[in-house]
């Protein structure tokens, strides 16, 4: 049974640079990785390195990042006015995280990761 997911809303475009820093640390915290066509699958350990407390049994976890559109047309806007009443700004980029896997250490792995992208590219 697939487990959670989540996408980390960003105010700003995320860089190919960004993008590579990105796979560059989810491959410190995992033991494997599958670069797929449109994610690339993680198996993770050990979140300690990116200030987590999960050290165990990998845990297989998609991700992707997206930049949204150069421009946004007026409907778009006005459809995104309750997110940028909520977080303050206009989603230029996300970064997607999808555990494969449901159970507590999927959630816990879930919410570290989704705080470390938060704070490392939000």
């Amino acid at each position: 049974m697939p487990g959670p997911d989540a996408n980390v809303l960003l105010p700003r475009a995320i860089t190919e640079e960004q993008k590579a820093d990105l796979f560059r640390i989810m491959g410190q915290v995992s033991s494997r990785r599958q670069d797929g066509e449109h994610y690339t699958e993680f198996w993770v350990v050990n979140t300690l390195p990116i200030g987590g407390r999960f050290k165990g049994d990998a845990l297989p976890f998609d991700v992707s990042a997206r930049s949204g559109p150069a421009t946004v047309s007026g409907e778009y806007r006005t459809q995104m006015e309750p997110l940028v009443a909520t977080f303050g700004f206009l989603p230029a980029a996300s970064v997607w995280l999808s555990a494969n896997l449901n159970g507590l250490a999927s959630h816990r792995v879930l919410g570290e990761l989704c705080l470390w992208v938060a704070e490392r590219f939000g």
